[in-house]
């Protein structure tokens, strides 16, 4: 860890060493050491907190994420956030400025010091280097699983050096075999599909980062007065854990490890592409914008002309009510004969998010959520009644969805169903995906 984390520090420093070299002044070159290595730091820690609460470092995926546009709607941090990371910055910062003073006034006319300093850190590095590649080749796994933790690990191997010079035989090494990853050869055969002679409206209703054991009629009543009066599939496992893997499964019915193919050649779900083709209208309404996972280069790639990639609010609360108005908007003004596919996507549950004003159905319940002060020993009651009051919120706009629809119960095309997924689990890996389907009456004619 020493060693690793010395080098990074190093890396990040050499373009110091190339403005000193242009512009060799010692309060400008201070300044910027004291910057960027607090930087540095400060994200060393976000990491630190990052990997005890999911167990991944800062990623390619992760800022992706942040530089996709997408993460205001991604990253939702409190108040308290803000004001530890300010303080912990100034801190921080403080202890840097303080330790490069006393550094020269120890070093002042002592180049041997300097150099006594490089010696050790090559020293530290070249053994920790040295130790994990004698336990990569020789499978010593109480210091190979350590290398997980260590924030973007490049550790040095070695086993045909060692192999060569006797220190290892070849029984105790692994062979791996890797694949070449070929096309996306989607779909395999040409689909067949024929159109009905009363094509059904389909409506997508989506709630991320929904657990399957809170659609309740405590929590969720809406929801789950739908689901008792209709099907339930209860033995579904979604694709993934992540936003984009579980939408990805749920469109193209394929496993998510293809989610990068698709994405490199902008290859649409069949299911939109048949929709499309069969001359659907589409209302897609998502609270997160779309194109941050890239939804609009994979799932919605052929209709993303059609579509708003995003919707305007200031927070997800706001963007969750405004796709429940565009929705009911889409419904009452189409004036066409033409079946619809619409998505309803909600997102506030993914911030643990619901309106200052509404009224608490579950406490206590966290005002705020602070990432900072969570860790394995927090009491979560107040936390996981902050995530129900946010669901409690949702069901109450589906069930204004729900209602509308009754309403209009007298709409052309007469079947309609209603498909509720649950695109996350938030720790449990079940994941319930419900085709539900309703039965209104409008006293001639019954509709499903």
């Amino acid at each position: 860890m020493l060693g690793h984390l010395i080098f990074l520090a190093f890396i990040i420093t050499i373009p110091l060493h190339i403005v000193n070299l242009l512009v060799p002044n010692r309060r400008l070159i201070s300044g910027l050491l004291v910057l960027v290595n607090g930087m540095f730091i400060t994200v060393i820690l976000f990491d630190v907190q990052l990997f005890n609460l999911y167990k991944f470092h800062l990623n390619g995926m992760v800022w992706g994420l942040i530089s996709g546009g997408g993460a205001g709607d991604i990253f939702e941090f409190s108040t308290h956030d803000y004001l530890f990371t300010g303080l912990g910055m100034a801190i921080i910062s403080t202890l840097l400025a303080s330790g490069l003073w006393i550094a020269r006034k120890l070093a002042q006319g002592k180049r041997q010091i300097g150099w006594f300093t490089f010696s050790c850190v090559l020293m530290v590095m070249a053994t920790s280097q040295g130790i994990y590649a004698w336990s990569d080749a020789n499978s010593y796994h109480p210091v190979v699983r350590q290398i997980a933790v260590i924030p973007w690990a490049q550790p040095l191997t070695a086993k045909r050096f060692l192999r060569k010079h006797g220190l290892i035989t070849t029984s105790k090494t692994v062979s791996v075999k890797h694949f070449s990853k070929g096309r996306f050869n989607y779909p395999k055969q040409q689909l067949q599909c024929k159109a009905p002679a009363k094509q059904n409206n389909l409506l997508f209703i989506m709630v991320d980062s929904l657990r399957f054991d809170v659609v309740t009629p405590e929590i969720m009543p809406n929801s789950a007065a739908l689901a008792n009066n209709g099907s339930q599939y209860l033995n579904h496992y979604s694709t993934g854990n992540a936003t984009r893997f579980g939408v990805f499964g749920l469109f193209y019915g394929v496993f998510s490890n293809y989610w990068h193919a698709a994405l490199n050649e902008s290859s649409p779900s069949i299911l939109i592409d048949t929709l499309n083709n069969n001359g659907y209208d589409f209302g897609i309404f998502a609270s997160a914008t779309l194109t941050s996972p890239e939804f609009d280069r994979t799932v919605f790639t052929s209709i993303k002309h059609k579509i708003d990639l995003v919707t305007q609010g200031n927070s997800k609360v706001e963007r969750d009510i405004e796709i429940t108005r565009k929705f009911s908007q889409f419904i009452e003004e189409r004036e066409t004969k033409k079946p619809f596919f619409s998505l309803l996507f909600y997102d506030a549950a993914h911030g643990y998010a619901l309106p200052e004003d509404y009224e608490l159905k579950f406490k206590p319940s966290l005002k705020t959520v602070s990432y900072a002060a969570l860790n394995n020993d927090s009491d979560p009651t107040a936390f996981f009644n902050r995530y129900k009051n946010s669901l409690h919120f949702i069901d109450s706009l589906i069930g204004n969805v729900i209602n509308r629809l009754k309403n209009l119960a007298n709409m052309k095309t007469p079947l309609l169903y209603l498909p509720v997924i649950m695109v996350k689990s938030l720790t449990i890996p079940k994941i319930i995906t419900g085709v539900i389907t309703v039965t209104f009456h409008n006293g001639k004619q019954k509709y499903h």
